[in-house]
């Protein structure tokens, strides 16, 4: 087996929206909260709620979960938001998906389907990494069921933990669709910044013949 990548980089509106896709897959963070217990657990419930006006998506960790979906807007139908599983004292990323999807609904007016049935458990990185994996494959067949072809179909591996980008990653390996990365500049210290730079990334694996 040997593997290659393509790799297209998104400069502008123009290359967006002909590399737009009708499926997308986002892994959505946890929200950075700096108040009190109290302050945080209403917050939460806000989210919950759908309340969306308190949170500042587009200058926190949400601004890729955003640009992700942005640059889908002209073709995508379908946005399926792998969150991580709350627990009873932990709240996870999953505590905040109605209130994103809110936000990308009034505020974005993004008007596709949002599937936020998907959420996995933060066990250790070895199960988060199979249990990513299994949770983006079966979204994929999801995805046909719908009416997507293969092609149509792209995951964004840039938010979450890195074991999760890691379960994309494998999930996408057969070259059948590709991956999305919201990328950036980085200053002469190496600090992140600047405008987003979209990447997508194409695999293809062949079989070779080996000479005995």
């Amino acid at each position: 087996m040997v593997g290659h990548y393509d790799q297209t980089i998104l400069r502008d509106a123009r290359e967006e929206d002909k590399n737009a896709r009708a499926g997308l897959v986002v892994v959505v963070p946890i929200y950075p909260l700096n108040g009190g217990a109290a302050e945080n657990e209403a917050k939460i419930t806000k989210a919950m709620k759908g309340e969306y006006e308190w949170m500042d998506f587009e200058k926190t960790n949400f601004a890729h979960v955003v640009k992700a979906i942005q640059i889908n807007k002209s073709k995508i139908k379908y946005c399926w938001m792998l969150a991580t599983a709350s627990t009873e004292g932990k709240p996870g990323s999953d505590v905040y998906v109605p209130a994103l999807i809110k936000y990308l609904q009034n505020e974005m007016h993004i008007s596709c389907k949002f599937d936020n049935s998907h959420t996995i458990q933060t066990v250790d990185d070895a199960l988060i990494t199979k249990k990513t994996k299994e949770e983006v494959e079966s979204i994929f067949i999801e995805a046909k069921k719908l009416g997507l072809k293969d092609p149509q179909v792209i995951a964004d591996c840039t938010g979450g933990p890195r074991s999760m980008t890691l379960g994309i990653f494998l999930a996408c390996l057969d070259g059948k669709r590709d991956i999305q990365f919201m990328g950036t500049h980085y200053d002469d210290k190496n600090r992140p910044g600047g405008p987003t730079i979209p990447m997508i990334t194409k695999f293809s694996v062949k079989t070779i013949d080996k000479e005995e």
